[in-house]
């Protein structure tokens, strides 16, 4: 008899164990302290919308943040999410306070932690146990590695697009919360604040390729910087029909064409104080009516200035010979794409 009680005890004791196991593991640790966040649905402009977010701190020094994305059944393409985090309760630490971030890019499906080191973020390490999932993202951590001290304040921003390094296009910014690591401590809602944006351009440092140059109209990557500009390829030019005599020139039959150039660009060709100008054709070429007219003696310099908004353009200085093939190129630089003099191409600014 005594047997059989005690069986029955050893019974209910393991019931009961295995039920507090069960509780234990739905918030993730025999002693965790979880606080949920609430943001509002369908205010991603584009991309992944995060509308909850489970922050649980426990015990055995694990940080979890687990985000709700209804409208993704996992990050497609090249968008990221990416946490920013102010860990030591120092709004003048890091970078507008913030230390640590956490990020997931969709096209690798990698998780990564990066820490502010005074000048920029660098990448310490990856998250193995972290990544995306159906319609939700899971960030771990230690809260050592991280520096948590207090409480965990931090906001998260969605990336409808992204390459890999810097983002560009945001598609939902939360509040910023703070979670309490002391259980039943008082938690805040308030709205981030804004990030510095040294060149005034509306694109914040934290996001800013280029954070001394102001976007433009060409900054096609809203990534902050004026470009990328397109450039023109190196100028060619058509060889002359007519070399002897210590002179050179192009007849109406075989007329200069110039080459390689943007559809639709300016053109300016000087030949001591005489010049021409036009634009150049859908195809980037431009016909010279002068210079199938005119004789150039040996020894003459020809410049051609091809420019366009946007674009990188070219600047092409040439000299007359008395022998095949007429001429040879004295310079070749490169002129900015928002205007001024040529310079060497090294020097210029591709806009990015």
């Amino acid at each position: 008899m005594g047997r059989a009680v005690a069986r029955v005890l050893a019974v209910g004791l393991l019931l009961g164990l295995g039920a507090l196991l069960a509780i234990s593991a739905a918030v993730g640790s025999p002693f965790a302290n979880s606080t949920i966040f609430d943001d509002p649905t369908g205010d991603a402009a584009e991309g992944p919308d995060i509308t909850r977010v489970r922050v649980t701190t426990r015990d055995d020094g694990q940080l979890i943040l687990e985000l709700t994305m209804p409208n993704r059944e996992g990050l497609v393409g090249t968008e990221a999410v990416a946490v920013y985090m102010d860990t030591d309760r120092n709004g003048s630490t890091g970078y507008s306070g913030i230390d640590f971030v956490f990020v997931v890019f969709a096209r690798s499906g990698r998780a990564y932690l990066d820490k502010w080191t005074g000048t920029s973020f660098a990448r310490q390490r990856q998250l193995l146990d972290s990544g995306y999932s159906s319609r939700s993202v899971i960030f771990r951590a230690s809260q050592t590695e991280i520096a948590l001290s207090g409480y965990l304040d931090f906001y998260i921003i969605s990336f409808a697009r992204n390459d890999g390094t810097n983002p560009n296009v945001v598609g939902d910014r939360t509040t910023r919360w703070r979670h309490s690591l002391t259980p039943g401590g008082a938690t805040t809602a308030r709205a981030p604040s804004s990030p510095a944006d040294t060149d005034g351009d509306g694109v914040g440092d934290l996001a800013d390729r280029c954070v001394t140059r102001k976007a433009g109209f060409f900054d096609v990557n809203r990534n902050g910087c004026p470009g990328p500009y397109k450039r023109m390829s190196a100028l060619s030019l058509t060889n002359p029909n007519k070399t002897f005599n210590n002179e050179t020139w192009w007849t109406p039959d075989r007329p200069a064409i110039l080459g390689s150039a943007a559809p639709r660009a300016r053109v300016e060709i000087r030949d001591g104080n005489e010049s021409e100008v036009g634009r150049t054709d859908a195809a980037g070429r431009f016909r010279s009516r002068k210079m199938s007219l005119k004789r150039y003696a040996l020894g003459r310099v020809i410049s051609f200035k091809v420019n366009k908004a946007g674009w990188i353009g070219a600047y092409l200085e040439i000299e007359i010979l008395n022998r095949l093939p007429g001429w040879e190129v004295r310079r070749r630089l490169c002129v900015p794409a928002t205007g001024g003099s040529p310079a060497p191409c090294s020097r210029v600014d591709r806009g990015r």
